[in-house]
């Protein structure tokens, strides 16, 4: 499927697509490091004209590896609701089975605290994205996303 074919089949892809162009988004997969890797995390770059940071994201399924902007964004707006969705620390901790006595893990959750407000400026909350379900079954959306090249 060709990436027009998928954004006409999927709006969930068109709309990934018209906030990285809308945004000027660049989103860039930082070189992995054994204490990421250890709880399926990467560190993704985020730059826009109005900011440049990075946020730590689950990567379960290795996705950062393709190296695809919207499929990379998907996940950043999986981190962001991730994160808006859990009254607090020990919460955000344990739906992630990250170990909330790990002073690296609290750091990384006060970093996405400072983050994420200022990534949801940029991409607003009204996102048609992709489903957990199709998400995690590889489905739809996911799945013409994931055989998407860069």
């Amino acid at each position: 499927m060709t990436l027009e074919e998928a954004k006409h089949k999927y709006p969930q892809i068109a709309v990934l697509h018209s906030i990285l162009e809308d945004k000027k988004i660049k989103l860039t997969a930082l070189p992995t490091n054994p204490k990421m890797d250890s709880i399926y995390f990467r560190e993704i770059e985020f730059s826009s004209e109005d900011l440049t940071a990075v946020i730590p994201l689950d990567d379960e399924y290795e996705d950062v590896e393709k190296g695809n902007q919207a499929l990379m964004l998907q996940l950043i707006i999986y981190a962001v609701e991730e994160y808006e969705g859990c009254e607090d620390f020990l919460v955000w901790s344990t739906a992630f089975g990250l170990n909330s006595k790990d002073p690296f893990i609290l750091n990384m959750y006060r970093g996405l605290g400072k983050t994420i407000p200022k990534i949801r400026d940029i991409i607003g909350t009204d996102i048609n994205d992709i489903s957990d379900y199709d998400w995690e079954l590889n489905a739809g959306a996911a799945q013409a996303l994931r055989e998407l090249t860069g």
